[in-house]
C-alpha cells in the first residue's frame, strides 16, 4: 500500500543522494556491479535460500508465505536433482 511505496521512495532517495556517489567516488562500477534504477526499487526482491537436504528450506518458505506453493516438494529422500 502507501507505506511501502512511501519506503521504497526514501530508500530510492536514500541510494541517489548518499551511497551512489561514494560509489562513483570509489569506481565501485568498475568491480562488476552497476549502479541501482528505478527497477531496482520498484521490483519484488529476489532471494536465494541454501542450505543442505532436510534442512527445512521448504518449511521455511512456507511459514513466511503462510500457504503452500507451486513447485514445493517435501519428502523423505530428496526431491530436486
Amino acid at each position: 500500500g502507501y507505506e511501502s511505496q512511501e519506503v521504497l521512495h526514501d530508500l530510492r532517495t536514500l541510494y541517489l543522494e548518499r551511497i551512489l556517489p561514494v560509489e562513483e567516488l570509489c569506481h565501485f562500477h568498475k568491480v562488476g556491479n552497476l549502479q541501482l534504477d528505478g527497477a531496482s526499487f520498484s521490483s519484488p526482491p529476489m532471494v536465494m535460500l541454501i542450505g543442505p537436504y532436510s534442512a527445512g528450506k521448504t518449511s521455511f518458505i512456507k511459514h513466511l508465505v503462510g500457504k503452500s506453493f507451486p513447485g514445493e516438494r517435501v519428502g523423505i529422500e530428496p526431491t530436486t536433482d
